[in-house]
């Protein structure tokens, strides 16, 4: 049964008491009041079955008179299903199967029942994978009467478990620049009135971020939609664009420079820009003993690509950017309008081999909570060729994510490792990427102009488990094709800990040698 029932008897959750009853805890500064119905006993047979173990439930749990709150469609690896609510304060339940699936197709506002035959935990979010004898009761209820607005809610991330698959609406600032959100999906860091964590994150399909058009800084009313989770992280949703409102964003900025070759400069700004407000005169470069000069230059939504005279490897250059104004008209913001970076020597687009994965860390041991904290480290074998990896994708094949582009400047210099990892992963990434690698096994690869640089099935025979530290290539391990065999891997050593969680592995420098070789 669900914690959270307010002062309710849980032992008495289905039972009206006399003579009225409180339908529990209101959201902030809202009191529906008391009614005489009594609380939907579908509460509590939806609480049963959040409480259920995982698997096939053998008797299945019945639920009657719950409310159909919303309709997910499937997004990436998000699957199709819908979400079943039977009182203002929940408890609430994703239903993972498709609409389309059953007769009738649910519709919001239908009141239904069903047996649910299966239950799975998905990165702790409670679903029933497998329902019978789905019949619709009595359609049209209003659902707006259980929305809750999560805005001023302090408790939203100590409790959020209790929140969680409610329908709600939350008001809050975008505090992060977008980051990978899940297969199709993008996120922000959310803060909102009562909280400001790193745990609670704005999350929106990408196509409706490219719509919205919104970026760090920026304040919005998200929902009603259901309130989605990731293991302990809270992820206030609007699947659609209608479900973002009350949008306000601040002036344009510039958040970063980096140079991708000799005669290159990469734009990257808060927002995307009215490609008509950009002049070659708005980019002005300083630095070094010939300041670069721009020859040309190229809008990108975002990004401002720009080709300019030779720059000096490793000196310090400073572009400053006038003039310019966002796609909804506002000029860029003088305050933050200059970004520094390090002048590049010539690079190279990686080929078939010329990059090595060295080592991977897939496993925290703790079930379930493994997103964010995965990495995997990049070689650089060559003694003389810089690689730029703009363009390239990186991928997994058993999490069930799409390809994630690189769309910023990542170079990697001879000799050097880097490391892409999730926004938790406590290493220094190169770029931000948070996979979901089966602990089982899986195959992560690395893609550019559509060849395979390299390719690692650490899923095949020969790999060992690496659970708390990560999986290491050794160091004589010369070539990318060398590394395609469980052999020449194992466990990181004992002493080498990263980060502040006791997790063992070198990301980012040289692995030690396999033990035996």
């Amino acid at each position: 049964m669900d914690a959270r029932l307010d002062a309710r008897d849980a032992s008495d959750a289905t039972e009206p008491d006399a003579p009225f009853e409180d339908v529990g805890r209101d959201a902030p500064g809202e009191d529906v009041g008391d009614v005489d119905a009594g609380p939907n006993p579908a509460s509590a047979q939806i609480a049963a079955i959040r409480g259920a173990a995982d698997g096939v439930l053998d008797p299945s749990l019945a639920v009657s008179g719950a409310i159909v709150t919303y309709i997910h469609p499937q997004i990436g690896s998000d699957p199709a299903g819908f979400f079943v609510q039977g009182d203002r304060t929940g408890p609430a339940l994703f239903v993972a199967v498709d609409p389309a699936t059953l007769d009738p197709a649910p519709v919001v506002g239908d009141v239904v029942e069903f047996a649910a035959t299966e239950v799975l935990r998905v990165r702790q979010q409670h679903r029933v994978v497998g329902i019978a004898d789905f019949v619709r009761l009595d359609s049209g209820f209003d659902v707006g009467a259980l929305v809750q607005d999560l805005t001023a809610t302090p408790d939203l991330l100590t409790r959020f478990s209790e929140y969680e698959s409610e329908l709600v609406v939350v008001r809050g600032t975008l505090g992060t620049e977008g980051s990978f959100g899940g297969s199709g999906f993008t996120k922000f860091k959310f803060r909102t009135d009562a909280i400001d964590s790193d745990r609670v994150a704005f999350r929106s399909p990408n196509p409706v971020i490219d719509a919205i058009e919104v970026g760090i800084g920026c304040a919005l009313t998200a929902g009603p939609a259901p309130l989605w989770r990731t293991d302990d992280r809270v992820q206030v949703s609007a699947f659609v664009e209608d479900e973002v409102s009350d949008r306000m964003c601040p002036p344009p900025t510039l958040r970063r420079a980096s140079a991708p070759g000799a005669t290159s400069v990469r734009l990257r700004f808060s927002r995307p820009l009215d490609p008509t407000s950009v002049d070659l005169a708005d980019l002005v470069f300083s630095g070094g003993a010939t300041p670069l000069a721009a020859l040309s230059f190229e809008v990108e939504d975002r990004f401002v690509n720009v080709e300019t005279t030779p720059q000096t490897r490793g000196i310090t250059y400073t572009v400053t950017v006038t003039g310019v104004r966002g796609s909804r008209g506002m000029l860029i913001d003088p305050a933050m309008n200059s970004a520094t970076f390090a002048g590049s020597g010539p690079t190279s687009a990686p080929t078939v081999g010329s990059l090595m994965i060295t080592e991977i860390f897939y496993d925290d041991g703790l079930l379930g909570t493994d997103d964010g904290r995965e990495w995997i480290e990049l070689f650089n074998p060559s003694a003389t060729t810089t690689y730029q990896l703009l363009g390239c994708e990186l991928d997994d094949i058993d999490g069930g994510s799409e390809p994630l582009p690189i769309i910023d400047t990542v170079r990697i210099e001879p000799r050097a490792r880097i490391v892409f990892g999730g926004p938790q992963s406590e290493t220094t990434a190169a770029f931000e990427w948070g996979p979901s690698l089966d602990e089982t096994g899986d195959q992560v690869t690395l893609r550019c102009d559509g060849g395979v640089v390299d390719t690692v099935d650490f899923g095949v025979a020969g790999f060992v488990r690496a659970t708390r530290r990560s999986l290491q290539l050794d160091p004589s391990v010369s070539t990318a094709a060398g590394n395609d065999v469980g052999r020449v891997w194992c466990v990181s050593p004992d002493g080498a800990t990263y980060g502040g969680r006791g997790f063992r592995g070198t990301p980012g420098t040289a692995n030690a040698a396999c033990p035996g070789g």
